[in-house]
């Protein structure tokens, strides 16, 4: 009765223009109307005839003419063919125990890891500066600085962000592209077989219902053999720290590559920080 009072009340107080109650027995029957029955002079069922509206005080009573004639009983179905129904019944019971597909990208595995060593950046700001250091290396060849730079203000002229954000954020940009720009790491990519850029993949996780879906930075080749590579705009003072809690993302790529190209082995797998050209190699 408590629950049915406070359903009335908030229907009484929340409907703009009209409150439709569809009941199947007598308003006396129920405890919220009966209270309201005597301010509302609702009628009873034998004050009416069936099927005529009758409005009293704002409250209009329609009285819907009802045969018992028609109901349905347990004889009546007896003659009903119910064999699809056990057969719905039984189709939805077959799919209820098929195992749901579950997805996850390789870097859910970062979410696993303790947070990185000695970042001093806030993290929107980080977050922010390497989505835009990775959108501008995409389509960059590794041959003019001046390139980068220029591609890095276009796209940061995209975004659409308060004047001193943006501000921050170009000057975070600036520092970690010169960092790459003036590191060892930019002449050692260049003279690599780039084989990709943001290659996507999509695989069988570690049991059969699991997908796992992503896209892997930097895909090439050296005289040693392939490389998957992961550029990072960390800003950390352990790199090889930094480094270790993506192995499980490396890990993944490794293998989408390894039955992408049906490699005799897993190829070798990479953290590039950006910030000061640090090539970190994961071994195991």
């Amino acid at each position: 009765m408590a629950e049915g009072k406070r359903l009335m009340y908030v229907a009484t107080t929340r409907a703009k223009d009209h409150l439709v109650v569809l009941l199947n027995q007598k308003p006396e029957k129920i405890p919220f109307l009966a209270a309201a029955q005597p301010e509302w002079d609702l009628a009873e069922g034998g004050d009416v005839e069936p099927g005529t509206n009758l409005e009293r005080h704002g409250v209009q009573q329609r009285w819907i003419n009802y045969d018992p004639a028609t109901r349905v009983t347990t004889e009546s179905l007896s003659n009903f063919d119910v064999s699809p129904v056990y057969r719905y019944r039984e189709a939805k019971k077959q799919v209820s125990q098929i195992p749901r597909l579950t997805f996850r990208t390789p870097s859910e595995h970062e979410q696993e890891q303790v947070e990185r060593t000695g970042s001093k950046t806030r993290p929107e700001l980080a977050k922010r500066a390497g989505v835009l250091v990775h959108a501008t290396l995409e389509s960059w060849d590794y041959a003019s600085p001046e390139d980068l730079r220029k591609q890095s203000l276009r796209l940061l002229d995209q975004v659409r962000i308060s004047a001193i954000l943006r501000d921050e954020l170009k000057s975070e940009v600036d520092r970690i592209l010169s960092g790459f720009l003036e590191s060892d790491l930019l002449s050692h990519l260049s003279r690599q077989n780039i084989l990709g850029r943001e290659v996507p993949l999509i695989m069988q996780g570690t049991t059969p219902e699991e997908t796992v879906h992503g896209y892997i930075d930097l895909v090439y080749e050296d005289k040693e053999g392939y490389v998957v590579a992961d550029f990072k705009t960390d800003d950390t003072n352990n790199p090889k720290e930094t480094a270790e809690a993506y192995r499980s993302q490396l890990t993944d790529y490794a293998h989408a590559l390894k039955k992408a190209l049906k490699l005799p082995a897993l190829p070798r797998r990479e953290v590039l920080f950006l910030r000061t050209g640090e090539r970190i190699r994961l071994s195991g």
